[in-house]
């Protein structure tokens, strides 16, 4: 493909995503779950397409053949294809094998909806889906699944924002959970996993290790009472070496069992402004 062809295929699919945001720009920030009700509902409203909507995606369609030099003179323009589960299909299909190809809208049979790019029948590429309970994915897809980059934004507020492995996040993504919790780091097979940062709404934070979805390694906490710790944890707890600082200036230095000060350990106590007490002393589960 040539750089003229390649510019004039960036532009159609540039043009498409446009249209995919314009047609969402009240939920693009998902701030609220009336705003992605409101969505859902104008979407279902323009289901099948318009006959206008329709010719625009033919004309789409001649314009990346012309492009790209493909030969897509299998493809059939369907405004309404209705599946025996119940599924109802508006788009391009092939007409030889009668599969779902390039840009169409799918409603499922729950009431959700798919628009995007399709490949042998199933959603792959660019695309976005609303769920029936307001829910709304943005980003790409492979073989029907979340893979890529992508944005979730639930009903209730919650968000997640990176990339996407077989329908959940793997790699690197944000999140924000309903309870106001933030995270930032990397994720696997859906749970964060590797190194991260955690916000509490009441201002408390982890920089760390993570593992299964868990606080779990190294990391340093800060409470915020003015509480530190930084050491091992396991399992969201304190466990292993770590050291403890606390507001009123006392350190403890030494091992600790599921998060309390558990065997040798150096215990440094403030007594006044100008005293200092230091003891090695074992510790047996002094919270």
């Amino acid at each position: 493909m040539g750089e003229i062809e390649c510019c004039l295929l960036k532009r159609e699919q540039e043009a498409e995503l446009s249209t995919i945001k314009a047609d969402t720009s009240k939920a693009r920030s998902c701030t609220t779950s009336k705003d992605t009700e409101e969505t859902f509902k104008e979407l279902i409203k323009s289901f099948p397409f318009s006959s206008d909507r329709m010719k625009k995606r033919r004309d789409s369609l001649e314009l990346f053949s012309y492009s790209s030099g493909h030969k897509l003179e299998g493809l059939v323009l369907v405004e309404k294809q209705v599946y025996l589960n119940g599924e109802v299909y508006t788009g391009f299909i092939y007409k030889k094998t009668g599969l779902r190809e390039y840009k169409g809208m799918l409603q499922y049979e729950d009431g959700g909806i798919y628009e995007g790019h399709f490949l042998k029948g199933k959603e792959n590429g660019k695309g976005r889906r609303l769920f029936s309970k307001f829910g709304m994915y943005t980003g790409n897809f492979l073989s029907g699944k979340f893979n890529g980059y992508g944005k979730y934004c639930g009903s209730k507020g919650e968000k997640y924002e990176g990339t996407w492995k077989d329908g959940v996040p793997s790699g690197d993504g944000s999140e924000i959970l309903e309870d106001g919790q933030r995270y930032t780091g990397q994720y696997k097979e859906g749970l964060k996993s590797g190194e991260g940062t955690l916000h509490w709404p009441d201002g408390s934070y982890y920089v760390g290790k993570f593992k299964h979805g868990k606080v779990e390694g190294t990391g340093r906490k800060v409470w915020k009472s003015g509480k530190v710790y930084e050491g091992s944890w396991l399992s969201e707890k304190e466990h292993g070496y770590g050291k403890l600082t606390n507001p009123n200036g006392s350190v403890y230095e030494g091992l600790f069992s599921n998060g309390l000060k558990h065997g040798l350990g150096k215990l440094v106590l403030y007594i006044y402004s100008c005293f200092l007490v230091q003891m090695v002393i074992p510790m047996k589960e002094i919270g």
